[in-house]
């Protein structure tokens, strides 16, 4: 069926495609501050990068439009024959749901890895869960780890016990990233990364998730999953294993980092 081409529709269309030309220069700034980090004036430094990441969560956002369970809009085959609004349809699924479900997508796909015999295959599974392992850890350090440090009675000590964990995924991934699929090592790399997300996961499902269900109302845990969805798509989409992990710097810096990713992926045809 033939779609007119109005004008609101032209609009919706191709307007972000003509706000990408004016903010290529902030692509280019974003990894040059980076870089350059460490050779700016502390105070500076974080100004400029919290700035360039603040410009591009705004317009990230903006260009998604509508971030949660459902969209508004009309629904086409409405019975009265006219354009009646359809209701963004909600979800009661909690962020340990959300949580729970990542990692089981991710053993899965690192099992797939490990019964592949196409390096092909097996490098594109690896950049995937690399990919999705990583926005998983930086969304639970953004939203889950701060109600986890309040609510769970030794807060602290079992954040702090998760950060190591996932600074010990992030070395894993960082060098499961850069070795081939063919080579020995990869197959090693894999089942390292295996014992540590299994180990990581049981830590979390068996002992501190079930005390944050029961400490924390249901309605914030499912506000959480949808900032923790959120947060999932801004984040970086590579390990950055020198990164602070810290609530802060994903707020601030994190935006910019994973566009800078997602750019990278894109130019070399990356699976994520």
């Amino acid at each position: 069926m033939d779609r007119q081409l109005t004008p609101r529709r032209l609009v919706r269309t191709w307007l972000p495609t003509a706000l990408a030309v004016p903010w290529m220069p902030v692509l280019l700034v974003v990894p040059a501050l980076w870089v350059a980090r460490a050779h700016l004036h502390g105070i500076l430094g974080a100004a400029c990068l919290a700035v360039v990441a603040g410009v591009l969560a705004d317009v990230a956002v903006i260009w998604s439009g509508q971030v949660g369970s459902g969209q508004a809009g009309y629904h086409p085959d409405s019975r009265t024959g006219r354009k009646e609004p359809v209701v963004a349809q909600k979800t009661t699924t909690d962020v340990i749901d959300t949580l729970t479900t990542d990692h089981r997508e991710a053993l899965d796909l690192l099992d797939r890895i490990a019964r592949s015999t196409h390096p092909s295959e097996k490098r594109d599974l690896a950049d995937t869960v690399i990919a999705e392992v990583v926005r998983h850890a930086i969304a639970e350090e953004m939203y889950v780890y701060p109600a986890m440090r309040e609510h769970l009675p030794e807060g602290d000590k079992e954040v702090q016990h998760d950060i190591e964990e996932h600074k010990q995924l992030e070395e894993t991934m960082k060098q499961l990233e850069a070795v081939d699929a063919t080579e020995p090592r990869f197959d090693g790399l894999v089942r390292k990364m295996t014992e540590q997300l299994r180990h990581h996961a049981h830590d979390e499902e068996s002992e501190q998730f079930p005390q944050l269900r029961a400490q924390v109302p249901h309605e914030r845990l499912v506000e959480m999953r949808e900032k923790v969805e959120a947060a999932k798509k801004l984040a970086p989409t590579r390990p950055h294993p020198n990164a602070p992990h810290a609530e802060l710097f994903h707020k601030l810096v994190g935006p910019g980092v994973g566009l800078v990713d997602r750019l990278r992926d894109r130019l070399t045809h990356r699976s994520n």
